[in-house]
């Protein structure tokens, strides 16, 4: 056991403090806070290690009001004041360009959200079975079993009890030992739910008589469920929502953005910046809502898509909206870049990609376009994806976090670029020599 004072919060939650030669990173610390910890492991240069004591709670700290903050491996941050976590979320930013992008540019405050708990649009819940029983949680912070959810107040600040009612009725099925799938629960506009189950292979013996128990809830709008090979649907499964003027359907196995009120504020960032576009490429498209919001505004825009059923839905969506001037095309964006980018010149490029960031070489012939617009769940490969496209004769204009996810370490960075037409090929050549193939 020894004692450290703790300077400030990595990338990923732990608070950072230095003992001796080491840096040492310690979960649940607040910057401030004055420790006792002892040694879980220990490298060259760093250890890590466990939180025994708060001996000085640091400014910043507060109490976490989940009764499984700490077990629970969905949240890192509730220990920290709010003001603390967008400060720590602005130096995740900061620290990634710095440091992985060798980028010097002044990051500004995060966008807050406008609410901290009860803001997310959906959950999803791992089902597994024991020997005994089946339980729906999450994975903990450490361990491998499964951690049973029967509330979350970044779901439902004032649950209704409706994860307490599924759990119980879940635990009513005949286990089927080492078997699993999850459930995701959506929020709808009238204030009930959605709820979609996903199985590999099989549906567990008895779900269709749960489901119907569960469907008989008032709070219940609707069930889908599916396998690999089947699937059947109770109730009305159809999912809803408004984004910025728009009307959206989305399927309930697909991906929708969380936090509604952050994306519209995304949305309406991304806006502001293309109004002078008239060509948009909109690659990792999703369901369409930033294509069509740019559609709306009369600009010609083609979303790229991998997902076939995302890309559907984006169809859909332009029709249930009225919008003609949107083209969305169902590809890998290695796969289609080519091709698209010969026949169909933008004058701006959104990227939105996953959190592993764009493969090197589609990067490469991405950057032909006057602007770039890159949004990014993930400030290390932004950073890395960033300095590839400074190499390509871009400039950055802007870099703005976004708080989507309150109370978790996780940050929306939004980052608008312009093309240097005085960067000639040969220079780009030079810069991107410098890079390695990944």
């Amino acid at each position: 056991m020894t004692r450290c004072q703790i300077d400030r919060i990595a990338f990923g939650g732990d608070g950072i403090g230095r003992i001796d030669q080491y840096v040492v990173f310690v979960p649940f610390t607040a910057p401030g806070d004055i420790v006792e910890v002892s040694y879980v492991k220990k490298k060259k240069s760093f250890a890590q290690a466990k939180l025994l004591k708060i001996v000085s709670p640091g400014p910043d700290r507060v109490p976490p009001p989940c009764p499984v903050y700490g077990t629970c491996g969905g949240c890192q941050l509730q220990h920290l004041s709010y003001a603390g976590q967008l400060e720590s979320k602005r130096a995740f930013i900061q620290e990634s360009l710095q440091r992985i992008g060798k980028i010097s540019f002044p990051v500004p405050p995060v966008i807050p959200s406008p609410v901290q708990y009860g803001y997310r649009r959906h959950i999803r819940l791992r089902c597994l079975s024991s020997d005994t029983q089946w339980t729906l949680g999450f994975t903990p912070h450490a361990g491998a079993d499964l951690l049973p959810i029967r509330a979350c107040p970044l779901f439902e600040e004032d649950s209704r009890g409706f994860l307490s009612t599924l759990q119980d009725l879940f635990a009513e099925l005949l286990p089927n030992p080492s078997a699993e799938g999850s459930v995701k629960i959506f929020k709808t506009e009238n204030s009930s739910y959605l709820v979609s189950f996903e199985f590999a292979q099989h549906f567990p013996q008895g779900l269709q008589t749960l489901c119907s128990k569960l469907l008989s809830s008032p709070l219940c709008q609707g069930i889908a469920c599916r396998t690999s090979t089947e699937s059947f649907t109770l109730g009305n499964p159809e999912l809803f929502f408004s984004s910025n003027g728009l009307r959206i359907t989305a399927s309930p196995f697909g991906f929708i953005q969380n936090h509604p009120d952050i994306s519209e504020k995304i949305y309406e960032y991304i806006l502001s910046y293309i109004e002078s576009s008239n060509r948009i490429l909109d690659l990792y498209c999703g369901i369409g809502i930033t294509s069509l919001l740019c559609a709306k505004r009369g600009l010609q825009v083609l979303g790229i898509e991998m997902n076939e059923q995302a890309v559907a839905c984006a169809q859909q969506n332009a029709i249930l909206n009225y919008i003609e001037n949107a083209e969305f095309r169902c590809s890998t964006i290695e796969a289609c870049v080519r091709e698209v980018l010969s026949s169909f010149l933008p004058d701006c490029i959104l990227i939105n990609p996953p959190r592993i960031g764009i493969e090197k070489q589609a990067l490469i012939k991405i950057a032909c376009a006057r602007k770039l617009v890159y949004v990014s769940c993930y400030p290390p490969t932004l950073a890395r994806d960033l300095q590839i496209l400074l190499a390509c004769g871009y400039s950055i204009q802007s870099v703005q976090g976004f708080d989507m996810f309150p109370q978790t370490t996780h940050v929306e960075t939004v980052v608008f670029l312009e093309k240097n037409h005085l960067f000639g090929q040969g220079q780009v050549e030079h810069e991107l020599s410098k890079f390695k193939n990944p």
